[in-house]
């Protein structure tokens, strides 16, 4: 079983902002894995996948990006409570969007600070940091324009092309290969 947690923000005024790339790459693994939707509950939403014979739990966070932990945590506790075995360094992901990486390209990092992600922040103060992380680039914006800002803006035409047709199918592919090879081979699908 796996936990896969995009971060992001509700409602349609932040649809599409770089914010939300942790919303499009959970919405996408949805209907690329043929998701069930399991749960929807004012703070959060649920759905099932299978990936490679394996059961995942995908989550969305409708708290708003700076109070994601506590959903995290709930719903960590409940699968926990399933499976004593459940293990965050390997079996957690938080897919999130990263200022400090350039467009189109995704990293994987397991534990560490959260980088000054707000989301990752609050997860990281109910659950501690031994979980992983895949960050999406964003890129950094001009000095003059404010972070918090610019995450919140509207992806730019050739940036969301590129979300949707390459970055997506890359993490598809990369939980695809994770899920049946562990972490090193799955790695390799990242490369752009």
């Amino acid at each position: 079983m796996y936990l896969l947690v995009g971060l992001g923000n509700p409602g349609s005024r932040y649809a599409q902002t770089r914010h939300n790339a942790g919303f499009v790459v959970v919405d996408y693994l949805f209907d690329i894995f043929k998701g069930k939707q399991e749960k929807q509950e004012k703070d959060y939403g649920t759905a099932s996948v299978d990936i490679n014979g394996s059961g995942c739990v995908l989550l969305k966070p409708l708290t708003f990006m700076n109070l994601s932990g506590r959903v995290v945590k709930k719903l960590l506790d409940e699968l926990r409570y399933k499976d004593k075995d459940f293990d965050p360094a390997r079996q957690l992901f938080v897919i999130h969007d990263d200022v400090d990486i350039s467009p189109g390209v995704v990293k994987v990092k397991l534990g560490g600070s959260s980088g000054g992600h707000n989301g990752v922040d609050d997860i990281i103060s109910l659950i501690g940091e031994n979980f992983l992380r895949l960050r999406i680039g964003v890129g950094r914006p001009d000095p003059r324009v404010d972070t918090s800002d610019y995450v919140l803006q509207k992806f730019a035409k050739d940036e969301w092309e590129n979300l949707v047709t390459g970055v997506c199918p890359r993490i598809g592919n990369f939980f695809h290969e994770y899920v049946a090879h562990g972490l090193n081979r799955a790695r390799n699908v990242l490369a752009a």
